[in-house]
């Protein structure tokens, strides 16, 4: 109980007790009123900025010295911090930011999309799992997926993006797709795992297809990871957890345009060889992320174990 200044519950009384009761003196008033409380609500609004802050904190502290020093500069004439500049920059206008899905429904059958494109895929079949503050989806391996409409959606024909994502695998049987846009011809991209508790990255520049594999055993099973795939030029990377997961590096296609629309947990043809996992968030930029960056990713979205 804070100390009261006046006998308890006096006109003259001022201070407050405990978290529940304040008095208060104004010019000829003395006022006493509750302490208001805000419990957390969870909203959609809470859950979606919540996901976007930390997305910006970890671009933040992944960011060059050089682009820091640019914000820094800013920040002077404001009375703030260069962070704060950026912070503000990037939830006003998420830039390089093309598609981002926080998990923050937990009933229905669509994931909504909060960056600049509203590309909302539909869920055919995962249900829902987790927490109210934590909620995901989760696809059974069987018949479960989740697919973009329309086709042009998440077409990456760019040399320079990034996915990344958080997830739990059920299983890692070999040619599970996690995200598929690989058509017949070649053209698209996919990342797949390949048995072994490992995956790799598909790129196909129309008429053939490039794989860069991760390093073996780097996975674990039931076990949250926190995934980032880059490709600048020729060069794909793919860091698990913060750290850099490459295989010997190969020359990969850029990715052509494709038909076929982009589907998660599946691949895009049949629907056959489908993911069993758990899916917490994704998001794909139009640049690819430095390795800073996608280290910081890894260490802000780090799931917390006993």
């Amino acid at each position: 109980m804070a100390k009261l200044i006046a006998p308890l519950f006096s006109v003259q009384a001022h201070g407050s007790i405990g978290r529940r009761l304040t008095f208060q003196s104004r010019p000829r008033l003395h006022i006493a009123r509750s302490i208001p409380h805000y419990p957390p609500t969870y909203s959609y609004a809470q859950l979606r900025q919540r996901w976007l802050y930390r997305m910006g904190i970890a671009l933040w502290n992944g960011m060059s010295a050089s682009d820091k020093a640019v914000y820094t500069s800013l920040a002077k004439a404001t009375n703030t911090t260069g962070m704060n500049i950026w912070l503000r920059e990037w939830l006003n206008d998420r830039p390089n930011l093309s598609l981002a899905l926080p998990v923050v429904w937990r009933s229905g059958t669509t994931l909504y999309d909060i960056g600049p494109n509203n590309w909302n895929p539909t869920l055919v079949g995962p249900s829902w799992v987790g927490t109210t503050p934590d909620p995901a989806v989760l696809a059974d391996g069987l018949d479960d997926y989740a697919q973009f409409s329309p086709s042009s959606q998440m077409d990456i024909t760019v040399d320079s993006w990034s996915i990344a994502l958080a997830f739990t695998f059920q299983s890692i049987a070999g040619g599970q797709r996690v995200f598929d846009k690989l058509g017949t011809t070649n053209s698209g991209y996919m990342l797949r795992t390949i048995g072994g508790n490992t995956f790799d990255v598909i790129t196909g520049g129309g008429a053939s297809q490039t794989n860069q594999a991760a390093n073996a055993n780097v996975l674990i099973l039931n076990q949250p990871h926190i995934m980032v795939v880059t490709q600048t030029g020729t060069t794909v990377k793919i860091f698990i957890d913060g750290v850099d997961q490459t295989a010997a590096p190969v020359v990969m296609n850029t990715p052509a345009t494709t038909a076929n629309l982009l589907s998660l947990f599946a691949r895009t043809t049949t629907h056959i060889l489908l993911a069993a996992m758990t899916l917490y968030w994704l998001a794909a930029f139009d640049r690819s992320l430095s390795e800073d960056e996608a280290i910081a990713i890894g260490r802000t979205f780090a799931f917390v174990t006993p």
